[in-house]
């Protein structure tokens, strides 16, 4: 470890500011290609020989939204042992509707703060990782680092699923892989499923003066988000009376969500509404079925509302569809990836999130992980998004100490 080579904290800092500048630069809001910012990240490998390679989606797995859009997987070491991937998303949330002051995709630099969309969620990430290639190009690894680069991260996580598809087969498996979603560069063990719900209400429509020959779809839509609501308030009942259970408790808040985050539906005032729709999420604790929510959504509905609904327009209908479910990412407290980053950081802090990342997703295929990360939560998806420079250094430092490891 004595003689190898010098690892420069500050330049390693410009050096990520330029390439996060680059990254901040490409449009990559989920409905947007991601292929112009990866053609800047392969260039940049191959001046500094990494071996990479893009992964897209096979045709009989493709989707509309893999249109345009790759993974990128690179790696720098020994190609015979399996090594640690370095792991994070190129796109970003949109800006419609928040009030920026500066450009979000033009990277501003105040005092201690960059500025710009996905800054923090998670360009960062991504920046100082590229930026360590040099140094660790210079250093005799005994195993490999690893970049995973994924798209689609922000609508469902369906990027990444090609990449995974991939390790252990025609890609190497890693020992252990570290999701650089922003977490104060302390270690997240574990974070919440999630289940992506759109509930669709089938009404019969008329004259708002004549409502007994009409089913106003926008009223029952009303009934069952507040159905919704009362399985929310009965999760946290149930935590309070759970207060000393050492899983629940981990998580803020410790208890699964249930979400109503779009309701639209009708036409005009005087009309009865003939159609509605709300877009709902389930964010779920360990152990906890995310799927028996829209079970007991419909329970209530074939129940209490559809019969109703159906003696006065028997076309009326509720139905429930889900996508998108992602795996709960679970605490394993001696898997190889906890164990890595908390010799080198020093960490011994046992943290949960409760956003959900792509962790879950490569726990689910058999690759030990973990998120550590620079930046808050608190950042990400808000207008004029930022990352202090010193969890930016932080982390930096942090990688360096990976590669320096990943020699002896």
């Amino acid at each position: 470890m004595a003689n190898l080579p010098s690892y420069d904290s500050t330049a390693s800092l410009q050096q990520t500011l330029q390439i996060l500048e680059k990254l901040v630069g490409f449009n990559t809001i989920s409905d947007q290609s991601n292929l112009p910012l990866l053609a800047f990240v392969q260039d940049y490998l191959s001046q500094h020989q990494v071996e990479h390679q893009l992964v897209t989606a096979p045709a009989e797995h493709a989707a509309a939204s893999d249109k345009d859009k790759a993974n990128l997987w690179a790696s720098i070491g020994p190609k015979d042992t399996a090594g640690i991937a370095l792991s994070g998303h190129t796109d970003v949330v949109p800006v419609v509707g928040q009030d920026w002051d500066t450009d979000p995709f033009t990277l501003h630099i105040t005092q201690d703060k960059a500025y710009g969309r996905g800054t923090c969620d998670m360009k960062g990430f991504l920046a100082c990782a590229l930026a360590m290639m040099p140094y660790f190009a210079k250093l005799p690894l005994k195993k490999p680092i690893m970049l995973y680069f994924s798209y689609n991260e922000e609508v469902g996580c369906t990027g990444v699923a090609h990449l995974i598809r991939e390790l252990g087969q025609n890609l190497p498996a890693p020992e252990a892989i570290i999701v650089g979603e922003p977490s104060n560069m302390k270690t997240l063990s574990a974070h919440k499923s999630m289940l992506y719900c759109e509930t669709i209400v089938t009404g019969r429509g008329g004259h708002s003066s004549n409502l007994p020959q009409g089913v106003s779809a926008t009223m029952i839509a009303a009934r069952l988000v507040n159905f919704i609501n009362d399985m929310l308030v009965e999760n946290q009942q149930k935590a309070k009376l759970l207060s000393d259970d050492s899983v629940t408790n981990n998580f803020e808040p410790p208890y699964t969500g249930l979400h109503v985050g779009i309701l639209e539906g009708g036409t005009a005032l005087n009309i009865i509404a003939h159609h509605a729709r709300f877009l709902w999420d389930v964010r779920g604790i360990a152990g906890d079925d995310s799927k028996e929510y829209p079970r007991r959504l419909h329970e209530f509905a074939d129940t209490e509302l559809l019969p109703a609904m159906r003696a006065i327009a028997p076309e009326s209908d509720i139905q429930t569809r889900f996508d998108h479910c992602l795996p709960a990412f679970e605490h394993v407290a001696d898997s190889a990836a906890e164990m890595l980053v908390r010799r080198l950081s020093g960490d011994n802090s046992v943290n949960y999130a409760s956003y959900m990342a792509e962790t879950g997703l490569f726990q689910a295929a058999g690759f030990p992980s973990i998120i550590y990360g620079p930046g808050s939560i608190a950042q990400a998806h808000q207008p004029n998004e930022w990352v202090g420079l010193d969890q930016l250094q932080q982390c930096l430092d942090f990688l360096a100490k990976l590669g320096q490891d990943l020699c002896d």
